[in-house]
C-alpha cells in the first residue's frame, strides 16, 4: 500500500529543496536538473497510482524511476552521486510499502 500523502510531504520538501538537491555535485548542471525532473516525475506517478495501487503498477513505477536515471547519466555519477540518489529512492520506496533490506534499487539501477 502506497503511503500517498507520506510521498505528498516528500514532494513538498523535494519542491522546497529543488535549489539545494544535488547541487553539491561535480556534475553538469544539466544532469542535476535531469535527475531533480526524474525525480519529481516518478513521485508524481507513484502519488497518481493511488493509495491502493497493486503490487505490480508499484513495482513498475519504482522500476521505472531507477532506470530514468541511468539515460541522464552521463558518466558522472560516482559514489556519492549514486548514494544520494539510493537514498532517496528507498525513501521513495519506503512510502511505497518495500523494504529496503531487499536491496530493490540494485536489481534495477545501472548507474
Amino acid at each position: 500500500m502506497i503511503d500517498i500523502d507520506g510521498l505528498r510531504a516528500l514532494r513538498t520538501r523535494l519542491d522546497r529543496d529543488r535549489a539545494t538537491i544535488f547541487q553539491g555535485w561535480p556534475a553538469d548542471p544539466g544532469v542535476r536538473d535531469a535527475c531533480w525532473r526524474a525525480l519529481e516525475g516518478g513521485v508524481d506517478a507513484l502519488i497518481a497510482l493511488g493509495p491502493d495501487a497493486p503490487g505490480p503498477a508499484i513495482e513498475g513505477g519504482l522500476r521505472r524511476l531507477v532506470q530514468s536515471f541511468a539515460a541522464i547519466n552521463d558518466g558522472s555519477f560516482e559514489k556519492p552521486e549514486r548514494e544520494d540518489l539510493c537514498k532517496v529512492l528507498y525513501e521513495v520506496g519506503s512510502l511505497c510499502g518495500v523494504d529496503a533490506a531487499t536491496e530493490w534499487v540494485e536489481a534495477y539501477r545501472t548507474w
